[in-house]
């Protein structure tokens, strides 16, 4: 795991904000099945834009975007039409396992809620958080795209600084859940970014046209990723 700080500077008053917070970089190494996948993204886009709108989370890339139907489908439900998402999901635990050994976190029984991102030529994302609430957990941005691409990170009390990531094709980031991110460089051609979020496993889902909740860890997979 390639550690990422975000830290605030050396605090000159006692009531200073303060933080620490890390990120976790990961680099999916299977060239073949990166770029099937990568193809798939691309061949579903129409499908993903045919399903009903949700909104675009504050992103501003717009109601015709695919970002906009997050939440209406799960990227692994996909796995019977591309087989290497199912690599592609192994990669995502035994990572999150990893992430929470560097910080002596316990591994928890969690769900997944995936989807993901296409931006054209320099299209920005504005920034945005997916979750602040008491029970936020762990997101994570993957680039799908065939060059470096880079997303902006900052700790929410730090309005003018933070850390503009550069991510190689099949970098993985792993942050909590209330940091805001976004994208801000110039970039040509098609930006491909798979996104999750990892929250409590939810035996009935009280909103079940939101989410599409699939299990992400439990104890057998654990044992199997671990």
């Amino acid at each position: 795991m390639n550690i990422i700080k975000l830290i605030s500077p050396l605090k000159e008053t006692y009531f200073a904000p303060e933080w620490d917070i890390t990120l976790g970089g990961f680099q999916y190494e299977d060239q073949e099945k990166f770029y099937n996948i990568q193809k798939f993204l691309i061949d579903k886009e129409q499908d993903i834009r045919d399903l009903p709108l949700n909104d675009d989370a504050g992103t501003g890339v717009g109601t015709d975007s695919i970002t906009s139907r997050y939440g209406k489908y799960n990227l692994f439900q996909f796995i019977d039409e591309c087989k290497e998402l199912e690599d592609l999901l192994n990669f995502f635990r035994r990572s999150y396992i990893e992430y929470c050994s560097h910080h002596g976190a316990p591994v928890e029984e969690i769900d997944i809620v995936c989807w993901y991102n296409i931006l054209r030529d320099s299209e920005p994302m504005n920034e945005h958080v997916h979750s602040c609430k008491p029970d936020s957990y762990i997101s994570g941005n993957m680039q799908f795209s065939s060059f470096e691409a880079h997303t902006f990170y900052r700790a929410p009390q730090d309005k003018f600084g933070g850390v503009n990531i550069p991510g190689p094709p099949g970098q993985l980031v792993l942050f909590p859940s209330y940091v805001p991110h976004g994208v801000r460089h110039e970039f040509e051609y098609t930006r491909i970014s798979v996104a999750f979020d990892l929250h409590r496993h939810i035996a009935n889902n009280p909103e079940p046209d939101w989410g599409c909740n699939l299990p992400f860890m439990n104890e057998q997979i654990y044992n199997e990723n671990n």
